[in-house]
């Protein structure tokens, strides 16, 4: 198993206490062989085997916590995005939401029979799909999310004839990570091709902003309540709690614009400032 060897993953286990998603110190560096090799560990099997015959959510969530994972884009200093040593040109694909079983298995197989495939095998439960594919990828670290999302995900969807959703997009982020499970049909490729597609995905190009002509009429009083308004809808858009009420909260910017056209600009602005922070 020497062909893809030249990959490097780090490893996060227990250390220092800190278990599961708390640590974002690497452990280990591994690379393809061995990664396989931990995967297949009686270690692992064991953990996985204790997950699954877990009696209650108590003590499947203490074992769980104490599951590694590891990062398949690369090696990293610390689990950030911008800490990344080495990049690996793969893709981590995480498939759920599956009936059963058994077409988890029909994934797994078909996944198996593309010659960019790493590795493919069942979850936990046996009803997702964990594999990773060699990808020719021209793309930098910061084009990545969205040069999986839009170009390799619609391919991977056309491939597996299975619905979108179904395919995780927060494993296409750069120091997502990936969790050890256990299968023991586990397949492995390490002689795996990269896969050549052409990742031309281009962010839209926003719009500039129409200059807008202030009235001499406009009511002062109405402008402030306005930008008070816009203010409070701002103030809701946090990284804390449910999305979709806090974008439902914002919708009321379209009427705040046709009560004060002339505010436009500044409201749409703020907004979206908001929005990118």
């Amino acid at each position: 198993m020497t062909k893809n060897n030249k990959l490097l993953f780090s490893v996060f286990e227990n250390l220092n206490g800190i278990q599961g998603a708390f640590q974002t110190t690497p452990t280990q560096t591994l690379n393809f062989s061995e990664l396989v090799s931990y995967y297949k560990s009686q270690e692992n099997r064991e953990l996985s085997q204790a997950i699954l015959l877990a009696t209650t959510p108590e003590a499947k969530n203490k074992l769980k916590s104490k599951r590694a994972y590891f990062t398949p884009y690369g090696t990293f200093s610390i689990r950030r995005n911008a800490n990344i040593l080495e990049r690996n040109n793969i893709v981590s694909i995480d498939i759920d939401g599956l009936k059963n079983e058994e077409e988890a298995g029909v994934i797994r197989k078909q996944l198996a029979e593309h010659p960019s495939t790493l590795f493919a095998l069942l979850s936990t439960r046996g009803k997702g799909i964990k594999a990773m594919m060699l990808v020719d990828a021209g793309f930098t670290t910061e084009e990545q999310f969205n040069q999986l999302k839009h170009v390799f995900k619609p391919y991977l969807r056309d491939f597996l004839k299975i619905d979108a959703d179904k395919i995780d997009e927060a494993q296409f982020k750069l120091s997502q990570p990936c969790y050890f499970s256990f299968d023991a049909d586990m397949f492995v490729n390490a002689g795996a091709e990269p896969l050549q597609l052409d990742f031309n995905y281009k962010e839209p190009i926003r719009k500039p902003f129409k200059a807008v002509t202030i009235p001499t009429s406009a009511d002062t009083n109405i402008e402030t309540y306005v930008l008070k308004v816009l203010q409070s809808k701002v103030d809701l858009l946090t990284p804390n709690g449910a999305r979709h009420p806090k974008l439902a909260n914002i919708k009321a910017l379209a009427e705040l614009i046709h009560y004060a056209p002339q505010l436009e600009n500044q409201i749409l602005s703020t907004f979206i400032q908001a929005g990118e922070n």
